[in-house]
């Protein structure tokens, strides 16, 4: 049975479920508005027109919230991309993989977000850098896997860069996905209105194309002989 029957049959369950909702979006807003330091389970229940004691009782601690309000929306996203990276990973285990394919795999479940809850972009934008322990311990727990597997399998698609230069692309790339989904507007304000958009999933397929050409670009860096390295480290030290 379903947890909207239930409540049908079941008047205090509804209630139950209106009022963790409002938690949840009063939660949104909030860590939106102010990061997860700067708010308190107080200032959520003042927003949610409720009681301290009610929102302790739900959830418990501010941590718990703030999981639950990614959860709500994250979770079914998250499924998706591990389920599609995994199934990458095990496709392509003597071959490299389409790096657009783990392009649309990492971002899309995401971006779908942003298209029925576009609140849920500030809140993660003002969020996923705080340096709370709890907070870096919750994204981990959604996004630890995920990143780890986009990561070994990027390598893959491009063999011809050194480690290095995959690590800096790749920080290119992870940069310009994060931008693309919590940060776009910024640049609009930044230009003084100069920048504008109206087709994001037109802008979308424009990112990924040049995030797709800027890693699979031929070597800029030249590969390190490491042993020319050392014979260059053993003709300089003195004796």
């Amino acid at each position: 049975m379903t947890d909207r029957r239930k409540a049908k049959r079941n008047p205090k369950l509804s209630k139950v479920n209106q009022s963790e909702t409002a938690f949840l979006d009063a939660a949104e807003l909030m860590f939106g508005e102010h990061g997860y330091s700067g708010t308190s389970m107080r200032a959520v229940a003042e927003k949610a027109n409720a009681n301290l004691g009610a929102i302790n009782y739900y959830f418990g601690s501010k941590e718990v919230l703030m999981k639950k309000v990614l959860e709500r929306s994250m979770k079914t996203a998250n499924l998706e991309r591990l389920e599609k990276l995994r199934t990458y990973k095990q496709e392509f285990t003597n071959q490299a993989p389409d790096f657009m394919l783990l392009l649309r795999a990492f971002i899309e479940p995401l971006f779908a977000i942003h298209k029925v809850n576009p609140v849920f972009d500030k809140m993660v934008l003002r969020t996923i850098n705080d340096p709370a322990p709890q907070v870096q311990k919750i994204f981990g727990e959604f996004f630890a896997e995920s990143s780890a597997l986009f990561i070994e399998l990027s390598i893959k698609c491009n063999p011809s860069l050194t480690m290095e230069e995959s690590y800096w692309r790749l920080n290119c790339v992870m940069a310009g996905l994060v931008q693309m989904l919590v940060a776009r507007s910024d640049l609009v304000l930044a230009s003084g209105g100069k920048f504008s958009f109206k087709n994001e999933d037109q802008g979308l397929e424009l990112v990924m194309l040049n995030l797709y050409r800027l890693f699979m670009a031929p070597p800029d860096m030249p590969a390190v002989n490491l042993e020319q390295c050392e014979d260059s480290k053993a003709s300089i030290t003195p004796e």
